[in-house]
């Protein structure tokens, strides 16, 4: 498998998450993915919140979307610019 490499550069208060499949993939009851657009809304609903709390808050919220059955694991790494411009 070929992997594209490239470059973000990142600003104060900038977030870069990476994350596995598993959370988009994420099915409701209803048969529905979460997606980006609702990946994206659980980032918007939580963007008060940093580190492992954001990330302890999409998961919770995932959990919440799918009725507490994920049938894929979920993989997630964030990085936070928390200093000044350079």
């Amino acid at each position: 498998m070929l992997y594209e490499e490239i470059t973000v550069k990142l600003g104060p208060g900038d977030r870069l998450l990476i994350a596995s499949d598993g959370l988009l993939d994420a099915t409701s009851k209803a048969g529905e993915v979460l997606g980006e657009e609702g990946l994206a809304t659980i980032m918007r609903t939580n963007r008060a919140t940093s580190g492992i709390g954001l990330l302890e808050a999409m998961v919770w919220s995932v959990l919440a979307y799918t009725g507490g059955r994920q049938e894929d694991d979920i993989s997630a790494l964030l990085i936070e610019h928390l200093g000044q411009s350079a």
